[in-house]
């Protein structure tokens, strides 16, 4: 192994040794560490490609050197859990699950440091009880659970003895109609992802004592969510809130201090949605989808709102041309998508003016007219205009 762990190290140094062929800058010496900046999705070459672009979330394929470290470091901790393994061994720190009936898994006595319980298959989650009570019995160090698609109709109440959990998702579980209490406990929880669970009554109360959470996923019944609690998240940095049925309005006086990225989708009653400033005074990426209802209200003419990725789609109420209260972003906007907004007829002039923009997209606006006169951005990268038919003017933008 140390063989090949060496011959493995001298192609990596070889691929940072030209950081920017691979889009790489260092950052601070102390975290000896290097970052991929967002520029990468542009940058699609043989070395990095990207698979899917889904608004606010990428997914790569991997460098082939960077798999087989992958395999090589965790063939000895990580294990694809299926119905044919006789058992688990002891050694084992990270599992993935791939079948959701998993009932005749036989664990290791000396199994009890797993840190990652993870259904990577999507549409694929557990659905037995004993299993899950198994794992939390067990896995007092866990770290990541991932019960997404899963069948559970409740958590246990045990579930507040993972004290070291960071990370917790029922996404697109839908029989669960509630949570306990103590999952409230949880003071280590950095994300929780509740969206799809579309038979979840209520959220938890006392959210706010989730003191260290940077990601809420919420799916719910309630008509008025618990905004108190939600602004009191001191940390939380994204916020995705989807399929809220009896939802009208969010957090109309209400300050989210430190939120990044705001998601709303399949919200059809939604109405208001206070888009400036003093609400969201750090927000960077707003996703606005299928809210028929939502009205961009004219108490928001003067917003100084500065986004940098903005994506709108199926809002029948964007009429004529986008709203003003988007054009504070005009100089650190970078990516724009705009789809299936049928009486758009036309972008603002003020879409000139950002240099910064890398990346524009429109598709299926069947009513849009004309663009601003000028488009012809340096920093663009990326422009795709479809399934506009009386668009009057094709643009042809000197890259």
């Amino acid at each position: 192994m140390a063989r090949k762990m060496k011959s493995l190290k001298k192609r990596l140094d070889m691929v940072a040794a030209d950081m920017s062929k691979f889009a790489l800058e260092a950052i601070d010496v102390d975290n000896h560490v290097s970052h991929r900046s967002r520029e990468t999705t542009s940058l699609v070459a043989a070395d990095v490609n990207v698979v899917e672009d889904s608004g606010t979330f990428f997914y790569f394929q991997i460098h082939d050197l960077v798999h087989d470290l992958a395999l090589l470091v965790a063939r000895n901790e990580c294990v694809l859990v299926s119905s044919d393994m006789q058992n688990i061994s002891g050694n084992i720190l990270h599992q993935s699950y791939i079948e959701d009936d998993l009932r005749g898994i036989l664990f290791s006595r000396g199994i009890f440091r797993v840190r990652t319980i993870l259904s990577p298959v999507h549409g694929v989650g557990a659905k037995d009880e004993v299993l899950l009570n198994a794992w939390i019995s067990r896995y007092k160090s866990l770290r990541f659970l991932d019960l997404s698609d899963s069948t559970y109709e409740t958590l246990p109440q045990s579930i507040v003895t993972l004290k070291h959990l960071r990370f917790l998702s029922l996404r697109n579980n839908t029989k669960i109609q509630r949570l306990p209490a103590s999952i409230c406990k949880l003071l280590n929880l950095q994300s929780l992802l509740l969206d799809g669970c579309t038979k979840l009554e209520v959220l938890p109360q006392e959210l706010r004592n989730l003191i260290n959470l940077r990601q809420l996923g919420i799916t719910t019944k309630q008509s008025v969510l618990p905004e108190s609690d939600i602004a009191k998240l001191s940390s939380l940095e994204y916020l995705c809130i989807k399929k809220c049925d009896k939802l009208e309005s969010l957090f109309v006086g209400r300050k989210l201090p430190n939120l990044r990225t705001l998601e709303v989708d399949s919200c059809e009653r939604l109405k208001s949605l206070p888009l400036n400033v003093n609400h969201f005074p750090q927000l960077e990426t707003l996703v606005i989808n299928k809210c028929g209802d939502l009205d961009f209200s004219e108490e928001v003419r003067n917003s100084t709102l500065r986004l940098k990725v903005l994506y709108l789609h199926s809002l029948p109420q964007l009429v004529e041309t986008l709203p003003s209260c988007f054009q504070g972003s005009a100089s650190t906007l970078e990516a724009l998508a705009i789809k299936e907004c049928n009486r758009l007829e036309s972008l603002p002039e003020w879409l000139s003016t950002p240099s910064s923009l890398k990346s524009l997209q429109i598709t299926n606006c069947p009513n849009l007219k004309s663009l601003p006169s000028d488009l012809h951005r340096p920093a663009l990268k990326s422009f795709e205009i479809s399934d506009c038919p009386r668009l009057q003017t094709t643009h042809q933008l000197k890259m």
